[in-house]
């Protein structure tokens, strides 16, 4: 079954955004228009997104390397697939920019800082 553009966001903003369960979406979108939604289709929608969305954010992180001051840099501690990951975030006063990364920001550091116009120390300040 083809769904509009706007019911597919919906399934990935519900999903992503607020950490609405697969199958608490797969219901509300059920409820709201009387069509049933597998949990794979939702997924689906995930990765079709995933695609969609690169270009923007490879400009993103372009501009965020080579055009714009860093001005903070964040991580935090996230589960993916049951191990710890980390969710690293770089921020400007216009963009932001977050990645997972299976090891933590002190060994990523030497990485990124040099490409965002930061000091090392200034990370950690």
């Amino acid at each position: 079954m083809q769904y509009r553009p706007q019911i597919k966001a919906q399934k990935v903003y519900f999903s992503q955004s607020h950490f609405v369960s697969l199958e608490r979406v797969a219901e509300m979108m059920s409820d709201l228009y009387g069509q049933p939604v597998s949990e794979g289709k939702i997924v689906d929608s995930w990765l079709d997104t995933v695609t969609e969305v690169a270009p923007v954010n490879a400009q993103v992180k372009q501009q965020l390397t080579t055009h714009e001051t860093v001005i903070h840099h964040d991580e935090t501690g996230a589960r993916v697939n049951e191990k710890l990951a980390w969710l690293h975030s770089t921020n400007t006063a216009n963009l932001t920019d977050s990645v997972i990364r299976p090891v933590c920001w002190r060994l990523c550091t030497s990485l990124i800082y040099h490409s965002t116009r930061i000091r090392p120390n200034a990370i950690f300040a």
